[in-house]
């Protein structure tokens, strides 16, 4: 018997506040028409990104990225893959 592992890195909704990463790209089902817009609001591939807080019982993230700040639903924020992950 095989077992394959799905390596997945960590999403925008797995940050905690003060946690910084690299945005690395988008999941694969995100629609075209999001991953454009959150490229314009400044979620591109090395991009620093940095929660700033977190709402209660499943609600949108804050997130700081290019001097901005803003609310991403979990949703969208489970599709925005990050990579070195830590604390600020």
């Amino acid at each position: 018997m095989r077992i394959i592992l799905k390596m997945t890195s960590p999403t925008l909704q797995a940050l905690r506040p003060l946690q910084e990463a690299r945005v690395l790209g988008f999941a694969g089902e995100l629609r075209e028409d999001f991953r454009h817009r959150l490229r314009e609001l400044g979620f591109r591939e090395g991009a620093l990104v940095r929660c700033v807080r977190r709402t209660p019982f499943g609600g949108p993230g804050v997130f700081e990225v290019s001097g901005a700040i803003f609310s991403l639903g979990a949703e969208i924020a489970t599709q925005v893959q990050v990579s070195e992950v830590g604390s600020a």
